[in-house]
This record gives structure tokens, C-alpha cells and sequence, in this order.
């Protein structure tokens, strides 16, 4: 079966050739920006970058090569929008990881961390 014959059974209540798989296509089945990371380095995934497209729940959007190497078979809408470069700008997650937020979302992101010593040294 195809993805899309394997969530149309589904939705059907047919029974599919394997419970189809989705990985970030909605919020709640995403990955945190950080997670992902590791997820990428356990895997010896050097190329291609994080992308943070929900700057509130700090969710990456999963490469197409982390997408095809599991086998997922459900797709975000949206990852049809910034694909170019420019769309993006760099930041800094938490843990010190490189990744990239969307332009759209805002230019001043910065990581709860960077937040957190922020405020302390504005309350001292």
C-alpha cells in the first residue's frame, strides 16, 4: 500500500497493510527542536538542519530523510511554505544546539535559557 491508501483504509476502518505512522504532521505528534536533535545525532545524521516551525512549543519539522528512514506516512501541510533558505534564520535551542526558526515567526527568538538568564540579570 501507498501512505495515502494506508490512512484512507484507516480512516475507513479497513484494515491497512501496517498502522500507518505520522511524525510532526500536527503539533500533537510533533518533535521537540531538541529531541530532534538527538534523535539525529543517534542516528549518525550530520547533513541538513533542525527547523523549528512552532516557536511555543519550540516542535521541528522532521527532514525528509528522517521522514523516508521510518517509513512516515503522514505529511504536514505547511512544509509546503519557507522552503527556501531565506525563510529561515538561526538560533540556539536550549541545550546549545544550532537549529533554525522560521522569518515569519519572529526575529528576536531566543531560547527559554537565554530568557531565564535575561530576567535574572534585569531583577538584579
Amino acid at each position: 500500500m501507498t501512505s495515502r491508501e494506508r490512512i484512507l483504509a484507516a480512516i475507513e476502518h479497513r484494515q491497512p497493510d501496517r498502522v500507518p505512522v505520522d511524525l510532526g504532521a500536527t503539533p500533537s505528534s510533533g518533535i521537540s527542536a531538541m529531541a530532534y536533535g538527538g534523535l539525529k545525532r543517534h542516528l549518525g545524521l550530520t547533513q541538513g538542519r533542525t527547523r523549528v516551525y512552532d516557536v511555543v512549543q519550540q516542535l521541528a519539522q522532521p527532514e525528509d530523510s528522517v521522514l523516508d528512514r521510518f517509513g512516515i506516512d503522514v505529511l504536514d501541510v505547511g512544509r509546503a511554505f519557507n522552503t527556501e533558505d531565506s525563510a529561515w534564520y538561526d538560533v540556539t535551542t536550549a541545550d546549545g544546539q544550532a537549529a533554525q526558526c522560521a522569518a515569519w515567526t519572529t526575529s528576536s527568538w531566543t531560547s527559554p535559557r537565554s530568557r531565564r538568564r535575561s530576567r535574572r540579570s534585569s531583577t538584579r
